[in-house]
């Protein structure tokens, strides 16, 4: 059987830190173990003091190295806001409000012999002379320094130690079997910044963000990462000198049409008359006239927009959508004959009593009562028809000493003395005369039937002009005119005696004759 080796300290070193073990185990050999025939128990070795390393004292009354407080020992080992952390075999200036954590790791059976392997070496190799038998420390031993960095999402990772530069190695003491297969070490060893030990003894991430260890602020958010965790802008926002700047996204023409940003996001707007797509960027034409349509009557879609148009007798309002009734009859007077009625989208003309409206559907025509018999004169009377009505005139009669010679004539005979200063016959005739008709015109003619050698003929209204609306007018020896001097309004019924006289002065005979026209002034100018 070989005999024990010395145990010499074991370190490692990561990029983000200095991972210590110290290994105090009971070692006891036995049928399990490779290569040994009998179980052993290694005894404390007795070590030399001049294989202490750097950072570490050998302690005679406990036979071991012991770390060095350089933080007690060095005045103001950490310059500025840091803070000085003693470590195996060294120290580590960190931020206030850094965390150190330490876990413990085992090591199995031939890591521990390959430990021993390496103490027999260092053993066997000469030391540097130095004072009082301690070896000299490095003089490049100096604190752990942290650096920094820059990005779009700025990185707060807890800070990364920088080892000495020359490695500590931890002591080793006894060591001892736990269940036959492993060997534990009795001291915690510090893991890496950012972790923390586990159950089983291994280091695991801190989630700083779930825990709210971070130093993240808002609007920053935090992302977790092994080790560490970085402060990220959100979505629409980017890094700018530790600063969440807003994204103006509208600079990159997404939309098709209006783009509106926000804080962190944007959104599309559509011009009037179109609508987003599912898309939510793009724009199409909206069809207003589908549906409600905007339009009161008639909806023609554009491109963009649409059109309001009016059936026939409509015109748009202001609003250009509502269709107000256009009224015809207060543009023109001349639409109808007689009276415009005005009725939605549209008109109509009407007639008066005793008139139909023409085929022409403005004008009216008169209604011949007596014709068509609808007349209600009296046996004996006769129909006489005028525009919009008729007349009933009752059957002649003459009056003395006139006698009545045919149905309208009435003679008064010479051989009568009293018939001697009045006219020998009169004659009954009827005329009609439209309401307001344009004056001066000429309304009816008269003239002599029979005339006598030497004798001429005079005319004269000699009855019922009161108001001077005719008058007489000879246009020739034995023919007159009447006249309408202006306009008359009717309804109204005018008897006129027409008279025209005769005279021979070479025989010294004398006469005259009358017309007794009545004249019917009708209710309307048509």
């Amino acid at each position: 059987m070989s005999p024990p080796r010395k145990m010499s300290p074991l370190w490692m070193a990561t990029p983000l830190g200095i991972l210590l073990l110290f290994s105090l185990c009971h070692f006891s050999c036995s049928q399990h173990s490779e290569g040994l025939s009998q179980d052993f128990q290694f005894v404390q070795p007795i070590l030399n003091p001049q294989i202490c390393p750097d950072g570490y004292d050998f302690n005679p009354e406990r036979n071991q190295c012991e770390d060095r407080n350089e933080c007690e020992m060095i005045p103001d080992a950490c310059k500025g806001t840091l803070k000085c952390l003693n470590h195996f075999g060294g120290y580590m200036c960190l931020p206030r409000t850094a965390q150190l954590f330490v876990t413990t790791q085992a090591l199995t059976e031939n890591t521990f012999l390959e430990r021993v392997a390496i103490e027999r070496e260092r053993e066997a190799r000469p030391l540097p002379s130095t004072q009082a038998g301690i070896p000299q420390r490095s003089s490049n031993r100096r604190p752990a320094v942290f650096g920094g960095s820059s990005s779009s999402s700025w990185s707060t990772r807890p800070p990364t130690p920088v080892p000495s530069a020359r490695a500590p190695v931890a002591p080793l003491v006894q060591p001892h079997r736990t269940d036959g297969t492993e060997l534990v070490s009795s001291q915690q060893i510090t893991c890496r910044a950012g972790l923390s030990p586990d159950a089983t003894g291994k280091c695991v991430d801190i989630d700083e963000c779930a825990g709210g260890l971070h130093q993240c602020r808002p609007p920053h958010e935090c992302v977790n990462a092994v080790g560490s965790y970085t402060c990220q802008c959100p979505s629409g926002f980017r890094n700018y000198d530790r600063h969440c700047v807003d994204i103006n996204e509208c600079h990159f023409g997404y939309c098709s049409h209006d783009c509106v940003n926000t804080p962190g996001s944007y959104y599309c707007q559509c011009n009037l008359g179109f609508a987003l797509t599912a898309d939510n960027l793009s724009c199409v034409d909206v069809d207003e006239c589908l549906g409600n349509t905007p339009c009161s009557q008639r909806c023609f879609n554009l491109y963009g927009s649409f059109m309001c148009r009016c059936n026939s007798g409509y015109e748009l309002e202001s609003d250009q959508r509502t269709c107000r009734d256009v009224d015809e009859c207060s543009l023109s007077r001349f639409l109808c004959q007689h009276e415009c009625v005005n009725e939605p989208g549209a008109y109509r003309c009407s007639c008066p009593h005793g008139y139909l409206l023409h085929t022409d559907t403005s004008s009216c025509r008169d209604v011949n009562e007596c014709d068509d018999n609808v007349h209600n004169c009296s046996v004996g009377d006769t129909c006489f028809n005028i525009n919009g009505g008729y007349r009933c005139t009752p059957q002649l009669t003459c009056q003395a000493p006139y006698t009545l010679i045919s149905e309208n004539r009435c003679v008064c005979p010479s051989e009568i003395p009293v018939c001697q200063d009045r006219a020998y016959i009169v004659l009954h005739k009827y005329m009609q005369i439209l309401s307001e008709r344009t004056a001066p015109t000429d309304v009816f003619q008269m003239q002599a039937t029979s005339q006598y050698l030497g004798a001429y003929y005079t005319f004269r209204i000699s009855s019922s002009n009161e108001g001077g609306e005719f008058m007489l007018r000879q246009t020739g020896p034995v023919t007159a005119m009447l006249m309408l001097t202006r306009p008359i309004k009717g309804p109204r019924d005018i008897v006129l005696d027409l008279e025209m006289l005769t005279r021979n002065t070479v025989m010294n005979i004398h006469g005259s004759s009358i017309i007794r026209l009545t004249i019917f002034v009708t209710g309307n100018s048509f």
